[in-house]
This record gives C-alpha cells, sequence and structure tokens, in this order.
C-alpha cells in the first residue's frame, strides 16, 4: 500500500489508508496514492506519475494489477496511472473522463471535497472492476459532482457562534435552485400511490436528473442534493444497479414506505413519506441517516428504533441481523412531513439564541440537520456543544462516530472512542468496536 501526502491537509488520510487496504484485500489490485502540493519543476503530471509508478514498482507482486492516484493542489490537476493488466478495465477514454470530474472538487469550495472525491474514486473503480470480473462486460463508469458552494460551505455558524446562521444558509442555497423545466417538472410530482412515486423517481434516475428541486423530493432531500450533487452517470449507475438487486418489493407502515431489494445491493433502500395530504414523497437523506451502506455492498440497520427499521433487507442480512448501534444509541421520530424545514431550523436558532445555557436547543437543531437533511458535518459541532454541557450523553458519542465514519474523519472517531471508554472502562461495545477500528485504520 502507498499514500505519501505532502499536502497541507492530512485529516483524512487514516480513513484513505483504510479504503486504500479495503480495496487493496477486495479487488488483489495495488492501489497508490501520492497528494502533492506542487509538481515538481519543469514535469507534467504526466511525467511524474509515469516515472512514480515505476519508481514505486506498482504491480509487482500483483501481476501487473495497480493504480496510482497522482493529486497535485497548485495545479489542480489530477492522473491515473493504469497497471498494464488493467488497461482494458480502464481504458484512456475513461481515466481522461474521471481526472476532469476531478477538477469540479478541486476548484470547490468545500473543505472535505478531496476527501469525498477519492474516497468515491476507490469505491467506485473497485465496484467496477468486481463487477468486470464477475460479468466480462464494461459499464460505463461515472462519479457524483460538487457545486462551486454547497451547504456545508455555508456554515458560518454565526461568526463562530454555533448553532446559528444555518437557516441563512439554507435560504442561499435555495436561491442557487434554478427551476425544472415545466414538463418535466409535470412529471416528477409526487402522488397519492407510492408506486407510481417509486416509478417516476426511477425514472429520473435513469434520465440521470440531479437537479435538487424535483417536485416528487422532500424539502430536505432538496438540501441535502445541495450539498452534494450528482452527475447524470452517477444516478443512471445507482439505476443499473437497482435493476441488478431485483425483484424489489415496496413494503408500507402508516405514513412511511420503502422499496427494499436483493440482500447484498450495493443501493440503499429508498425511502418515502406521506404529507398531510396523502402525497408520498421520496427521502434521500432518511436512506443515509438510517442505514449504512457497506463497501461490500450490504446494507446495515443504524438505530434499532429507527421509524424505516421495516426497510431492512431479508436473506442473510435480514431481520435478525442487529442494529449497528443498537442499546448504544437511537434515533428521534421523523416529524410528520406538513412542516417547513427551513422555518423549524430558523426556530431552532432562535431558541439557541434566547435560551443559550439549554442543550436541549443545540440537540433540536442537530437532529434536524442530520436526520432531516443529512449535513452531518453541520450537526457534528452541535452534538459537540451539547456534550460540552453533558458528557454523560454517551448516545450522542455513538451518533458522532457514526457521523465521523461517514466523513471519513478517523480521528474523529478515536475520540469519542477514547471518550466513551474513558467514562466507562468496563464497555465492553465501546471496547469491541475501537478493537475493530484500530485493525482498519492503524
Amino acid at each position: 500500500m502507498l499514500l505519501v501526502n505532502e499536502t497541507a491537509d492530512t485529516r483524512y488520510d487514516r480513513a484513505l489508508r483504510g479504503s486504500i487496504r479495503y480495496f487493496q484485500g477486495r479487488t488483489k489490485i495495488q492501489l497508490g496514492v501520492i497528494l502533492k502540493e506542487r509538481l515538481p519543476a519543469g514535469k507534467t503530471i504526466e511525467e511524474f506519475a509515469t516515472a512514480a509508478f515505476a519508481r514505486e514498482k506498482l504491480g509487482r507482486g500483483y501481476g501487473g494489477r495497480a493504480l496510482l492516484f497522482v493529486w497535485s493542489e497548485k495545479e489542480r490537476l489530477f492522473k491515473i496511472e493504469v497497471g498494464y493488466e488493467l488497461e482494458g478495465v480502464f481504458p484512456d477514454a475513461t481515466c481522461k473522463r474521471l481526472e476532469e470530474g476531478a477538477r469540479t472538487f478541486m476548484l470547490s469550495t468545500t473543505g472535505f471535497a478531496r476527501r469525498d472525491f477519492l474516497t468515491e474514486l476507490i469505491v467506485t473503480m473497485g465496484l467496477h472492476y468486481l463487477d468486470f470480473r464477475k460479468t466480462g462486460k464494461l459499464s460505463e463508469l461515472t462519479l457524483s459532482t460538487t457545486g462551486p458552494g454547497s451547504l456545508s460551505t455555508y456554515q458560518s455558524g454565526g461568526g463562530g457562534i454555533v448553532g446559528r446562521g444555518y437557516a441563512a444558509s439554507v435560504e442561499r442555497v435555495q436561491q442557487e435552485l434554478v427551476p425544472l423545466p415545466v414538463a418535466l417538472a409535470k412529471d416528477l410530482q409526487p402522488d397519492a400511490s407510492v408506486e407510481e412515486v417509486v416509478r417516476r423517481y426511477m425514472v429520473a434516475l435513469e434520465l440521470g436528473i440531479g437537479a435538487p428541486q424535483i417536485p416528487l423530493l422532500t424539502e430536505g432531500s432538496v438540501y441535502f442534493r445541495m450539498e452534494k450533487p450528482h452527475a447524470p452517470g452517477y444516478l443512471q449507475r445507482i439505476r443499473r444497479y437497482q435493476e441488478s438487486s431485483s425483484p424489489y418489493r415496496i413494503v408500507r407502515q402508516a405514513d412511511l414506505a420503502a422499496v427494499v431489494f436483493q440482500p447484498k445491493s450495493p443501493v440503499l433502500p429508498i425511502l418515502l413519506r406521506r404529507d398531510d395530504k396523502g402525497l408520498w414523497f421520496v427521502d434521500e437523506p432518511a436512506a443515509w441517516a438510517a442505514f449504512h451502506l457497506y463497501e461490500d455492498g450490504s446494507s446495515q440497520l443504524k438505530y434499532a428504533n429507527s421509524a424505516f427499521a421495516f426497510a431492512r433487507t431479508g436473506g442473510n442480512h435480514g431481520e435478525g441481523r442487529p442494529a449497528l448501534y443498537e442499546g448504544m444509541a437511537s434515533a428521534p421520530a421523523p416529524i410528520p412531513l406538513a412542516f417547513d424545514l427551513k422555518e423549524r431550523i430558523r426556530q431552532a436558532e432562535g431558541d439557541i439564541y434566547r435560551n443559550p445555557g439549554d442543550s436541549a436547543t443545540y440537540l433540536r437543531l442537530a437532529e434536524l440537520l442530520h436526520f432531516e437533511v443529512y449535513w452531518i458535518e453541520a450537526a457534528a459541532p452541535l452534538y459537540d456543544k451539547v456534550l460540552a454541557m453533558d458528557p454523560r450523553r454517551s448516545e450522542l458519542r455513538w451518533r458522532l462516530i457514526d457521523i465521523y465514519r461517514n466523513s471519513a474523519d478517523a480521528d474523529g472517531q478515536e475520540r469519542q472512542f477514547i471518550a466513551l471508554l474513558k467514562a466507562d472502562s468496563n464497555d465492553g461495545n465501546a471496547r469491541w468496536y475501537y478493537d475493530w477500528f484500530k485493525k482498519f485504520y492503524n
């Protein structure tokens, strides 16, 4: 395994090492990653990557199966070097497209754009290779994109005061939305039939419509998509995975519903909510908040009390599998869908302003951002504020562990494990998870 990071940002190195190690174990492809502050004088990125690939003897011991990613901050350039045995799987045209896509991330003002790109690239190229090895067919390989700004970009927190500025951020995002063409918007409306909404949503995926303002999406989903926009090819790839994971079943429970795919499917369930007018909407952030999608394609419910627990898949990962944080943390009940999310956020901020010493006000805002929008890196400092007031709230530490796990912040995870074990050295759950964590990340 090769990871060389010469940039000033090393926050995600441990998580990146874990991803590289896992990729190599699954694919039997050697992967090297070199992150440079700037290229050597007089060297193109192609020359540097070719020389580095040869110097590090990548592919030796792997039958020529090797990949090298080179990222240069100053020049805003990215290069993928491919070993000779993989040239048919990752041809030049595919690599050029991915390299160009990297520029979107490098030019983003979002602080964690590079991390998101590298993590998704590793997972996507791994799945692409395993699909090819299984079927002998090459599919389109496309990644999501990130815009010039996102919700996290606007996380001012009211000039450094945790708990303020989020409603203004949402408002700013709303101003950037461009309406869908009228005919397309008409075809993607919510409906009283959950089956029809599922069909329309899948059509939107097939067409690669990554626009946030799709009418059949919940308000929280709109903000979620503004935080992490998706390229057309990325959505179409999700749809292909859904098709290969069919037949699916639609299960309902009161005003909630879910599209559940076959076990070991590399997609999350599609979750839906019904409003007070009887119309169904797709809730994308709820799926990420309620389920963890592993790199092997399986998923697991996070919280045993989740309102979407009925969406667990069957088979080896069925109803008998315990929730990831069972007995350690719980999820809040979803708010009935007939509400104005932006106004709720504004009210929660006002409560914090009026009662800055009340931990419950911070928690209400954190849960809105976490479970309604999945704006997890904004929710984290709010949870930390609650813990500063009441360090005994161990369930919030498990929520933070989940947030840091999904934002590739290994150091953040470790801080919470250490705090849990300091509070209770006999905490068997914290000990087991921390031991696993150290094996994966160290």
